[in-house]
């Protein structure tokens, strides 16, 4: 800087006094035979020479300069303009040259120009950052480097590049996007804690580098124990079902095109035995300071099982969906999970009524009978099966009676995982039981009291005949026949109302 301050100035003095020797010395030799006032003459147009050649010099000169002030204006408004902190060290490790950013990095307000690194930042020396820049000085090859550097209590991203003054230094702050880092990486290592419970399979995936990171269940979901978790997303997208594959990465990629920050998807994926298995994925998408998608951080789970028990539930209720006994599947809890056609025309609910219930919060009412559904309870709690019979209430809380058959569902692993109960309508024999018990009960009243009113006329009848076998008088005889006849005509007359009232009841 300090050269080019007084190149102008050094470059007029040197030509001047070439001028003025040369010319002084070329006007002597001449003046031999000049008077003197051509003489005067001569000088006066050797200064307006002098004059007109070092004024057309400097305006050549600083015509150039001005072109290089105006470059230096140009690259600095650049160097202002971009996102990234810079300087420029010469090979003394003086800066020469920054920008903006430089200083709001930094901190530092006062200007830095001229100072080396030592004195601006203390323990430079012994720092990562230092040694990046020097093997770029020494090796004259780009360096890039990610370090902490103490003083600033910042994590910043270097870029060095050799120059011919010495090197050239791009940097900038990526403090929160290590902590981001960071943060994730607790994460990632606590979700693979939970995922070696679960089985679930924990993902990182770079969008910019396509690129994923698997938790160690990978393996085991894969059925392939040397898999790497370190794969490529082409990778693992040849793994999904070639009639899964466009569905699942056209949605990944609109998800991601409209920053949606969770989704979930259904697909099968390809095992190391060429057979296929059905995953649920949970995908979480991140993005950065700038509201750009850079990762997503997801859980892939093993539903495979799941998918075919609901398959096969499905198929199964095709089948009880034709049953016309009213048919309900729970879960161990006593959860309603499914019930078909029948039941629904009988209770009244409908199915979406039914899903996520148990019995007593739709069926049970006031006369429900609580003795019998302690024992079932108790059967369940024991996981056995059950048979009884139950007063039911419809949505309408019409009342209807049925015969219950409750039987556990176990795996494969004896495991309980469901109970299904068919249930009987037997609400018309129920009717005509009481109807049956009501007669029964309306008889023996009748028959108690007819039986007291049947004894009289009976009694009467018994003592005359007694009488009349002993009587010799023939007017007290036909008395006795005559009264005789008349009881026995009451005792006709009740047993015709007795037939009367039974056929009534």
């Amino acid at each position: 800087m300090k050269t080019k301050k007084i190149y102008i100035p050094l470059l007029y003095t040197v030509i001047g006094v070439f001028w003025i020797l040369l010319s002084d010395k070329t006007m002597l030799f001449m003046a031999g035979d000049l008077d003197s006032g051509l003489l005067t003459t001569f000088s006066t147009v050797k200064g307006t020479l002098f004059i007109v050649v070092t004024a057309v010099l400097l305006y050549a000169l600083l015509g150039k300069f001005e072109d290089k002030i105006q470059d230096n204006l140009h690259l600095e408004d650049t160097l202002n303009s971009i996102s990234d902190s810079f300087l420029t060290l010469n090979r003394d490790w003086v800066i020469t040259r920054v920008n903006s950013n430089f200083y709001e990095c930094t901190g530092i307000n006062a200007d830095v120009i001229g100072k080396t690194l030592g004195e601006l930042f203390p323990g430079y020396a012994n720092s990562p950052i230092y040694l990046g820049a020097k093997q770029a000085m020494e090796s004259q090859t780009p360096v890039r480097i990610e370090a902490h550097y103490d003083p600033l209590n910042k994590w910043l991203k270097i870029a060095y590049y050799p120059t011919k003054e010495g090197i050239s230094v791009y940097f900038n702050d990526i403090t929160a996007e290590k902590e981001t880092t960071n943060q994730l990486k607790l994460a990632l290592e606590r979700y693979n804690l939970a995922a070696k419970a679960t089985g679930d399979v924990i993902y990182d995936l770079d969008l910019s580098e396509q690129k994923v990171i698997f938790s160690d269940q990978l393996r085991a979901l894969t059925g392939d124990p040397s898999a790497l978790i370190s794969q490529t997303l082409n990778w693992w997208r040849a793994l999904i079902h070639p009639e899964d594959i466009d569905r699942v990465t056209s949605d990944y990629a609109d998800n991601i095109s409209r920053k949606v920050h969770q989704w979930q998807a259904e697909y099968r994926i390809r095992l190391h035995d060429n057979k296929y298995k059905h995953v649920s994925d949970q995908c979480h998408l991140l993005l950065d300071g700038e509201g750009k998608p850079i990762r997503i951080i997801g859980s892939i789970k093993d539903i495979d099982q799941l998918k075919r028990s609901a398959l096969q539930i499905r198929q199964q209720g095709e089948i009880l969906d034709k049953i016309h006994n009213p048919v309900v599947i729970s879960d161990p809890t006593g959860v309603i999970t499914w019930v078909n056609a029948a039941f629904v025309r009988r209770s009244g609910y409908a199915e979406a009524e039914c899903i996520g219930h148990k019995h007593a919060d739709l069926l049970y009412g006031p006369k429900t009978d609580w003795q019998t559904v302690y024992q079932l309870i108790a059967a369940v709690t024991r996981q056995e099966a059950f048979s009884g019979e139950l007063l039911l209430y419809m949505k309408s809380k019409a009342e209807y009676w049925v015969s219950i058959n409750l039987s556990p569902i176990f795996n494969d692993a004896g495991e309980l995982e469901s109970y299904i109960s068919v249930e009987n309508d037997i609400t018309e024999r129920k009717e005509k039981e009481a109807k049956i018990g009501q007669q029964s009960e309306q008889l023996r009243n009748v028959s108690w009291l007819n039986s007291h009113r049947i004894r009289k006329p009976v009694a009467s009848i018994l003592s005359l005949i007694q009488l009349v076998s002993i009587t010799t008088d023939t007017k007290e005889r036909e008395h006795m026949l005559e009264t005789l006849r008349a009881c026995a005509e009451e005792l006709d007359e009740i047993i015709h109302k007795i037939n009367e009232e039974a056929s009534a009841n």
